[in-house]
């Protein structure tokens, strides 16, 4: 299995303070209701502070924004069917861009009598899918419509009771998210990830299960909480993705994290396995990848996605579907 350098930029994002939890940001001066600062303020606004648990929430939609057509960062050239009936005779770039003017967010808050919240949390942006490669001979470029959906769960736990909502409630749970496109197809119509397993250094540190991915809790260590997948500079890091998918074609599965001066990381991971299942396919996707010394510290959000092939090899625009799973790390000095 081929080992790549990553120089990861932003990744999987998640928090506290020293180990999620780590230094805390100066508290702004912030007025007004509880629920109304938790679910305009603490889930929208990025902190100067790289390790503020509350930048989860701002980087889960931009870690997953390609910002354009993009090679992959493996440097692996172009990508091409296979094999596979298709249109396109090879693809050099793609990627997504996201129209951060169409984010919708819908926060709903439950309360666990005075000292707990529990947010349900869903965003919603639209954006285009964009592919640029041959076709039929003859450099093109494809630009599909898409609309992207994301949800996870969060627990936040009150701390004190004075007139400034931030230094009332500090983030105490949080899930992995959910992802999938709504349009121009539902992405769990045709691919469940069912499983994702993470090494560290050869060692199994984390298995996240699906396809709810938002059954998957990590509790701050704030609050004596066991907290989130930590890593630092020179781990091989591997990545097993477990999926069912109703394509005759392999899938195109990936893994995404954030952004890195002067662009965006997105890295496919190689099918190792493949049973038939009835009407279905189960399949395997595996990659290792190495923390170079690049990549900052702090909290991130890193995401793994599953396309259907004829989402990037078919020229129709009303065909595009992924699902997706995302959860956060931190990466210690």
């Amino acid at each position: 299995m081929k080992n790549t350098t990553l120089v990861f930029l932003a990744l999987f994002s998640f928090l506290a303070l020293v180990y999620f939890s780590g230094c805390e940001n100066t508290v702004t001066e912030v007025t007004g209701d509880d629920d109304e600062y938790l679910k305009n303020t603490a889930i929208t606004v990025l902190y100067d502070n790289s390790d503020d648990p509350d930048n989860i929430f701002a980087n889960d939609i931009t870690a997953f924004d390609n910002g354009g057509a993009v090679p992959d960062f493996d440097g692996a050239g172009a990508m091409t069917p296979g094999g596979y009936s298709s249109p396109i005779d090879s693809i050099i770039r793609h990627g997504r861009k996201l129209d951060i003017n169409t984010l919708v967010t819908v926060a709903t808050i439950t309360n666990q009598g005075d000292s707990l919240k529990n947010i349900n949390i869903k965003k919603t942006i639209s954006g285009v899918y964009i592919i640029i490669g041959y076709v039929n001979g003859v450099l093109d470029s494809i630009t599909k419509p898409i609309t992207l959906e994301k949800e996870r769960f969060a627990v936040f736990k009150r701390v004190a009771h004075t007139p400034n909502p931030r230094r009332n409630w500090r983030l105490f749970k949080i899930s992995a998210v959910n992802g999938q496109t709504t349009a121009p197809q539902v992405g769990t119509d045709n691919i469940l990830l069912n499983k994702i397993e993470i090494f560290r250094n050869g060692v199994l540190i984390e298995t996240l299960l699906g396809p709810d991915f938002t059954q998957n809790i990590f509790s701050s260590r704030l609050f004596s909480g066991a907290g989130i997948m930590n890593f630092r500079h020179g781990d091989d890091v591997k990545i097993k993705v477990f999926l069912n998918s109703n394509q005759p074609e392999a899938d195109l599965v990936a893994f995404h994290w954030g952004r890195r001066y002067p662009g965006f990381h997105r890295e496919r991971l190689p099918m190792i396995s493949e049973t038939p299942n009835g009407s279905t396919w189960n399949r395997i996707f595996e990659r290792t990848f190495h923390v170079g010394p690049a990549h900052r510290f702090g909290v991130f959000n890193g995401y793994i996605s599953g396309t259907t092939f004829k989402s990037l090899f078919d020229t129709n625009t009303n065909i595009f579907s992924t699902t997706a799973a995302g959860a956060p790390y931190r990466m210690l000095p």
